[in-house]
């Protein structure tokens, strides 16, 4: 089943069309092989991020599961996240927003999540247009 076939299927009462069409998806015209990883190279990025975040080895080997999946975040970049966090403040530091937490959420975890999707993790947003095949965090 393609991926349009299963997303038709997935949403069978949408009058406005499918999820494809609704947001117009381009993925499929930046599959260049040559800015996908290797495996080898995944399994060695993916075993410094286990070194670097201090991962035991049960979980590292459940995150493993993951491998070959596409893998998509959605983020709210809505007013709201502007937001301050009011539980995490110093007397000398601005306080820092939902915003500032999600970018620092979201850079930890493509970081990891592109170490087990090949071309890389899409992100949608809420307000902006998505980004495709995300393999760095500060792409």
């Amino acid at each position: 089943m393609s991926r349009k076939q299963y997303v038709e299927t997935a949403l069978p009462g949408s009058r406005n069309g499918n999820y494809v069409n609704i947001y117009e998806d381009r993925r499929h015209l930046s599959n260049n092989r040559q800015n996908f990883m290797s495996d080898q190279e995944r399994m060695a990025k993916f075993q410094q991020f286990i070194r670097r975040y201090e991962i035991n080895a049960t979980f590292a080997a459940k995150l493993r599961g993951l491998d070959g999946y596409e893998i998509v975040f959605i983020c709210d970049d809505s007013g709201s996240m502007n937001t301050e966090l009011s539980d995490v403040s110093g007397p000398y530091n601005q306080s820092p927003t939902r915003w500032d937490e999600l970018k620092q959420t979201v850079s930890i975890v493509v970081d990891l999540a592109s170490t087990l999707d090949p071309d890389g993790v899409d992100v949608y947003f809420l307000n902006r247009q998505p980004m495709y095949n995300v393999q760095i965090h500060n792409q």
